[in-house]
Formats: structure tokens, sequence, C-alpha cells
């Protein structure tokens, strides 16, 4: 069978491939096929029975919320390998949805459902996580970065074709001149904004140097993507989803990507600060640095949060980003 880009257009091509599969007895199994949250990367859908349901995740060679995008097509086998690695973890499985099944020749992974749970994006209109959130994002993430793996474990998860993307798109692109991003017709007045870091020649290359630091491999197992659209919350517990971008690096990028949108969601200061004391051994420096350019690439970039914020307190967060990029 070629590979088929399914839709939800057209749904009885994706009915017909979930029976010839057996991931349905029939097609009058199928209660519905609706799309699961907002994934940005994969076509992603929750298909009920009448007994359970199931997500399902497609990589295509774009990403699904940007078809203009090209992107490496297998990437959901990076996420399947993930999972195998973690596989030794009690904790860490506890966390995120079990693999029910995968097909490499249409680039499918079949996932346990989580049920409808929160989406911790609610963050940025001004919720405030608590401190027992906090502790258990650290705890899954510190989990993970202490397990030990043999070179052939980290040579399988290199990942590298989703790191030259995500490198684009996070230390690159949003500081090219020559982008083509409008981004007055996001708020008015920054693109202004933006012109005064790509002309700040000791920001833009603390910013490359930086990047070749991500491109770097390392020994930690790396999430790749923590941020609050890769958490969810039911009842009392956090899950974590998402992790095609995971990859061996610098454990610091982790750390700093949730540290840059713990700012970004307005919540408490003390916070950042207690994130980074329950982390020793860290390189503070890097982890800050991180921050800063996750903080100017979701305001200057593609990958644009749903954030309530005016350009004043755009400025004010970018300025944040040049103090703890530079030091």
């Amino acid at each position: 069978m070629s590979k088929i880009l399914f839709t939800l257009e057209d749904k009885p091509t994706l009915i017909k491939y979930l029976v010839q599969k057996g991931l349905a007895s029939h097609s009058t199994d199928i209660l519905s096929l609706q799309k699961a949250g907002d994934s940005n990367m994969n076509f992603t859908i929750r298909i009920k029975k009448k007994e359970g349901s199931l997500i399902l995740k497609q990589s295509k060679p774009y990403v699904e919320k940007y078809p203009q995008i090209p992107a490496p097509e297998h990437r959901v086998r990076m996420e399947r390998k993930f999972y195998e690695l973690i596989g030794r973890s009690d904790c860490l499985k506890q966390q995120v949805p079990s693999v029910l099944f995968s097909d490499e020749e249409q680039d499918v992974l079949v996932l346990e459902d989580l049920g409808e749970l929160s989406s911790y994006e609610r963050l940025y209109t001004g919720e405030k996580i608590s401190k027992q959130e906090i502790d258990q994002l650290l705890v899954w993430l510190k989990t993970l970065h202490s397990l030990k793996f043999t070179g052939a474990e980290r040579a399988g998860l290199e990942n590298r074709e989703m790191r030259v993307l995500n490198h684009e798109h996070i230390f690159d692109l949003p500081l090219r001149k020559d982008n083509g991003l409008d981004l007055d017709t996001i708020t008015e007045g920054l693109a202004g904004l933006a012109k005064n870091l790509q002309d700040h020649e000791s920001y833009v290359q603390s910013v490359k140097n930086k990047g070749q630091r991500y491109l770097q491999n390392d020994s930690f197992l790396l999430h790749g993507d923590y941020y609050p659209a890769s958490w969810l919350r039911k009842a009392q517990q956090v899950y974590i989803i998402d992790v095609e971008f995971s990859f061996f690096g610098p454990r610091e990028f982790d750390l700093g990507v949730m540290m840059a949108h713990l700012i970004l969601s307005g919540q408490q200061e003390s916070l950042v600060d207690y994130v980074l004391a329950q982390y020793p051994g860290l390189q503070v420096d890097l982890v800050k640095a991180f921050a800063g350019i996750e903080i100017m690439r979701r305001l200057i970039g593609v990958a644009q949060l749903p954030l309530a914020a005016d350009l004043e307190q755009k400025k004010i967060w970018l300025k944040r980003s040049k103090s703890l990029v530079l030091g």
C-alpha cells in the first residue's frame, strides 16, 4: 500500500484503514472521528468506538498546521523510539500515553487515549499553575534526564532532521531580516521591535552560538518541546505528550523552554527561580539563554502563542529576552 495522507474530509478512507489494521472490528464499530487537540506538527485524531477510544497520529511531509512548511516525513517514528527508550522507567510511563500500534509504511502511531484532558495552554489566558503541578513536571523531566543509554541507543534517536527544522525556526528565521513574516498583522508595531533585535549584532551572534550548542549531541534524553501545549492535566495528575522533537542534547534546553513559558504565561517570578533551584548541576547561564531565545521566537517567529498581550507587554518580554541571552 502506498502512503495515504489521511484527512478528516475523507473519513471512508480512514475508516477502511482502521478496519484493515484491526483497530476497529467493523466500520459500524466507529462512532466518530474528530480532531484531537491543537496539534501543530501532525495529523492527530480521536477515534471513538463502541468500546473505548484511540488517538491516531500521522506525520506528513509538511507541518499539519502550516502545510507550506516542509517537515521530516517520518518523524512519528522518532516519537515511537522515544516511548521505547523510556519504557524502562515506571515513573515516566505513568505520565505518557501507551503505544498501541505503529505502521511505518503509513507513518502512523496509535496511542492510548488519556481522555478529554485539560491543556495547560490555558495558562496563557491568565490561569496560574500550582507548585504541586510544577513539581510533577520537574520530577518527570529530571527522571528523563537521569536515564542512561548506550551509544547505539543514542544514535537511534539523534533525530537530526527534526532538530535542523526546529533550529531554523528557533535560532535562525526569527532574526533573519528577510524572513517574510508580517508581524504587524499580529500586533501593530511588532515588526519594529523585531528589527531592533535583528540589528543587535551581539544578540544575533549569541543566539547563533546557542543554536550550534542545540545541534550538538549530548548524553541527556530530552523531550525537546517542553511547554504548556505538551502538558495535560487530569484531576491532579499531569501528563506529557508530543515528543516528536526529542533527541539527546543539553538538558538546559528543556529547562530553558519550560522557564520561557512560565514567563510568557505570567506565572509568579518565584516559580521561575524555584524551577532552577530544584534542578542542581545545571549551566544556569545556558538555561537562561535558551529561555530568552524561546521567548524571542514565540513573539517574532512563526510559532505564535495564544497570548493576550499588547505591544508594550511584548516589548517588555523582548527586553527580558535580550537580558537573558546576553547575561
